[in-house]
C-alpha cells in the first residue's frame, strides 16, 4: 500500500483504558515527522447545547439506580421508552449538533487533503451518546449506518481490544466488569460487521505502532 497521497479517515476506538487515545497521538506524531498532512482529532459527540441536560439525566438515573450498573441500564431503559417524544427531541439535537462538529473536525480537513486520525468515532457515538431503546447489536448498526449517510465513512479503523480486567486496570472511572464485558462484546461484535483490524491492546506500543504503520502504508517509524 502506498502513503496516502489525498485525505483519508483513520480511526481508533475500543473500550475505556484500551489505550486507543495514547496510540492515535503517537500515530499522527510519526505521520507529521514524516511530513504528512496530518490532523489528529476526537471523533466522539461532544455534547454542547444539551450539555447540562445530558449531566443532569444521567445523574437523576445513576441516583435512582445506585452503583448497580443493571439496575442503571434497566431505569435508562424505562426513562427512553416513558419519555419517548422527548427522547426523540433530544436523540435530533445531539445528531444536528453531532453533524456540525463532524463537519468541522472531520469533512473540512479531508477535503484539505489531510489525514485525519480519530480518536473515537460514530461507534463510540452510537453506544454511549444516543439514547436507545434497546442496545442489541441489530440497533446499534442500523443507527450507525444511519449517521454514515451523513458522516464521512473511514478508510480503515483500528479496534484496540484488552481483556476486561486490564481495562479496568488501567481506568478506575468504570462503573463495574458486567459494564465492560458488555461494551466489549459490542466492540468485538462490530469489529465483525464493519470489517475493522482488531489490535490487541496490551501488545508493546512500539510494536502496535510499527504494525498500525504498516496497515496505513507508512511503513515503520
Amino acid at each position: 500500500m502506498k502513503i496516502f497521497s489525498k485525505g483519508r479517515l483513520i480511526c481508533f476506538i475500543g473500550v475505556d483504558g484500551s489505550g486507543k487515545t495514547t496510540i492515535s497521538r503517537e500515530v499522527a506524531r510519526i505521520l507529521r515527522e514524516k511530513g504528512i498532512k496530518c490532523k489528529r482529532t476526537y471523533g466522539r459527540l461532544q455534547p454542547f447545547i444539551l450539555r447540562t441536560l445530558t449531566i443532569v439525566a444521567r445523574k437523576l438515573i445513576a441516583r435512582k439506580s445506585g452503583k448497580d450498573y443493571k439496575a442503571y441500564k434497566k431505569e435508562k431503559k424505562k426513562t427512553v421508552k416513558k419519555m419517548k417524544i422527548l427522547s426523540k427531541l433530544y436523540t435530533m439535537i445531539l445528531l444536528v449538533e453531532y453533524y456540525i462538529q463532524l463537519f468541522i473536525r472531520i469533512r473540512l480537513p479531508l477535503l484539505l487533503g489531510k489525514i485525519v486520525i480519530c480518536d473515537r468515532y460514530v461507534y463510540d457515538t452510537v453506544i454511549n451518546d444516543i439514547p436507545l431503546e434497546s442496545d442489541d447489536i441489530d440497533t446499534i448498526e442500523r443507527w450507525i449506518n444511519r449517521i454514515f449517510n451523513f458522516a464521512p465513512k473511514p478508510d480503515i479503523v483500528f479496534l484496540i481490544d484488552v481483556p476486561e480486567d486490564i481495562s479496568m486496570m488501567r481506568k478506575k472511572d468504570i462503573p463495574s466488569i458486567e459494564y465492560i464485558h458488555e461494551r466489549r462484546g459490542i466492540y468485538l461484535a462490530l469489529g465483525e460487521i464493519y470489517d475493522m483490524v482488531v489490535m490487541d491492546g496490551t501488545e508493546d506500543l512500539d510494536e502496535l505502532k510499527c504494525e498500525i504503520l504498516k496497515k496505513i502504508g507508512v511503513g515503520g517509524q
